[in-house]
């Protein structure tokens, strides 16, 4: 699986999750939030940030986490919206 297709898959991911505790989530574009960042020395590592349009809890994913990081978390995953629809 190629860095690009298993970041589609942890957005997937990361978005169920969101949405089940009450969330919407703003990708952003590639330009503004350095969607698909290849970091230097790891052309397989990509990263995204969403964030909440109701109460701006987030969720950032990583293609190749630390040895101690997750590939998916932040509040967006770990809590529910505060904010009524």
């Amino acid at each position: 699986m190629s860095a690009q297709e298993r970041l589609a898959a942890l957005m997937s991911r990361a978005t169920a999750s969101a949405e089940w505790r009450g969330h919407t989530l703003d990708w952003g574009s590639a330009e503004v939030s350095a969607t698909l960042q290849r970091l230097a020395g790891s052309a397989s590592r990509m990263q995204r940030l969403g964030v909440c349009i109701h109460c701006g809890a987030d969720v950032g994913v990583d293609t190749l986490p630390p040895p101690n990081g997750i590939d998916v978390g932040g509040t967006a995953v770990a809590l529910d919206c505060g904010v009524d629809e």
